[in-house]
């Protein structure tokens, strides 16, 4: 038997499922969106619910992954969120920013 630094053999440790990176804050592409759906109680799989978009797809787009469609965006706003401006909903964040113009 190898054993590492620990007591525990090598082969023990392999098998061990840790994640990669402890610690590691999951980032938010849209905060505006985020904090909305805070404030109305919404998790990621009742918007993905009511806007009608599949809740793996609506993960990745939430941290920027992958793009919204406009419809997708459109049926967010109107079915989710109807009083507030697409513009407020998915004003990104760049390095810890708003993006501003």
């Amino acid at each position: 038997m190898i054993y590492g630094l620990t007591n525990y053999p090598i082969t023990y440790i392999l098998k061990l499922k840790l994640p990669c990176r402890v610690n590691e804050r999951r980032r938010e592409m849209f905060p505006n969106l985020n904090a909305e759906m805070a404030r109305e109680k919404l998790t990621i799989k009742s918007l993905a619910e009511i806007s009608g978009i599949n809740y793996e797809s609506l993960k990745l787009k939430l941290r920027g992954v992958t793009e919204f469609k406009l419809c997708e965006m459109i049926a967010i706003k109107k079915k989710a969120f109807p009083d507030k401006t697409l513009d407020y909903l998915f004003q990104p964040i760049y390095n810890g920013k708003k993006e501003v113009e």
